[in-house]
């Protein structure tokens, strides 16, 4: 058993795993800072990304080995980092924030699985980047290639899972925006405002422009800001999204 509690330690604190947990958990907090999303703060970040970085490559390993005697241990432990403890917290912290609930949920289950495949490693990383087989160490090691497919499939992941929470998430933030979009503002003003908050296309705006469309990049235009010009200025703006 101490043996045991010794390995886990010891898989835990490996330098490379320590490092990416902090680069990704610096992330966390940045995007907390930056987009201030209703459902995302500091203390939230800290909760999923611990939980994910102790359970997710024991879950991962878990359904990759076929060991189904655990398997409803790791679907616990999944559901609960990227369901469970986050409906504990904002239900005591702030309950409204819960609408979020359904899109938090399948971005945190993308970043889930795709931590757990990253951290599944057991060993050095020096190890992980070899190309040749170490039959010392007993186990397979990685082609360059292999490495290389990896990292673009981790790439994709983590693109995949900020659009599904930029989209499931665009309305509330998009309706904030367009409320911020005062009637009377002149092209000049709107043309800063949407070039600041990754509104557009804005290049095209003028004194003579009747109505525009400034949709958020991020998803794709599917969540955009009808605005209604009168005189060159602003009249009224109002939500709308692209089916």
């Amino acid at each position: 058993m101490r043996w045991l509690v010794q390995h886990f330690l010891s898989e835990y604190l490996r330098p490379w795993k320590l490092a990416s947990f902090a680069t990704g958990f610096g992330l966390l907090l940045a995007g907390a800072d930056y987009y201030r999303a209703p459902d995302w703060d500091y203390a939230i970040s800290f909760i999923m990304a611990t939980l994910t970085y102790l359970t997710a490559p024991w879950s991962v390993r878990v359904l990759k080995d076929r060991r189904w005697r655990w398997a409803p241990l790791a679907l616990f432990w999944y559901y609960f980092t990227v369901d469970g403890c986050y409906w504990l917290y904002w239900r005591s912290v702030k309950p409204e924030a819960l609408d979020m609930r359904e899109a938090n949920f399948y971005a945190s289950s993308c970043l889930y699985w795709l931590c757990g495949f990253i951290w599944l490693h057991r060993g050095p990383l020096r190890k992980l980047l070899r190309r040749q087989e170490d039959d010392a160490a007993g186990q397979d090691e990685l082609t360059v290639r292999q490495m290389a497919a990896r990292v673009l499939v981790t790439i994709a992941l983590f693109w995949m899972a900020f659009f599904i929470y930029s989209t499931t998430t665009g309305k509330e933030r998009v309706t904030g925006l367009c409320r911020q979009i005062a009637p009377g503002m002149d092209v000049g003003q709107l043309t800063a405002f949407a070039e600041d908050h990754g509104l557009g296309p804005w290049r095209h705006l003028n004194s003579g422009t009747k109505l525009a469309y400034l949709a958020e990049a991020r998803t794709a235009g599917r969540h955009a800001c009808r605005i209604e010009f009168e005189g060159g200025k602003v009249r009224n703006a109002t939500y709308s999204h692209a089916d």
